[in-house]
């Protein structure tokens, strides 16, 4: 099931891989950094540094992947190209987009944890 922002069976098969409980502890910690993350890559944008914005946007590309946040995945993985070029100015631009997408994925997760069930 695909909710807007999320992919829910990528939950699943987290779960299948790893153990619900694991799984749901990765899914609580990708919720806690994630604001910290988007404002790591506010700031690495805003000064410039391409570098730390790519690592930043890998960082968060990867672990949305994991917990099935596709559709800021997508967002973030159209930032790498420029990123990798040098150029942040793609990604200062995103990030009210970014932030907005973020908080509706953070939403959509922490809705769909409590079904996870501790192994």
């Amino acid at each position: 099931m695909m909710t807007e922002v999320l992919r829910v069976e990528a939950l699943g098969s987290l779960a299948d891989e790893v153990g619900a409980g694991v799984a749901a502890q990765f899914a609580r910690r990708y919720l806690e950094l994630l604001p910290g993350r988007l404002a790591q890559l506010v700031r690495a944008a805003e000064a410039g540094d391409a570098s730390l914005a790519h690592t930043v946007t890998l960082t968060l590309l990867i672990s949305s992947e994991m917990v099935g946040a596709d559709t800021l995945a997508e967002e973030l993985r159209d930032l790498l190209g420029p990123l990798r070029a040098g150029d942040t100015g793609q990604a200062a631009a995103a990030v009210g987009r970014l932030a907005g997408l973020a908080d509706r994925t953070a939403a959509t997760l922490a809705d769909h944890l409590p079904g996870m069930t501790a192994e």
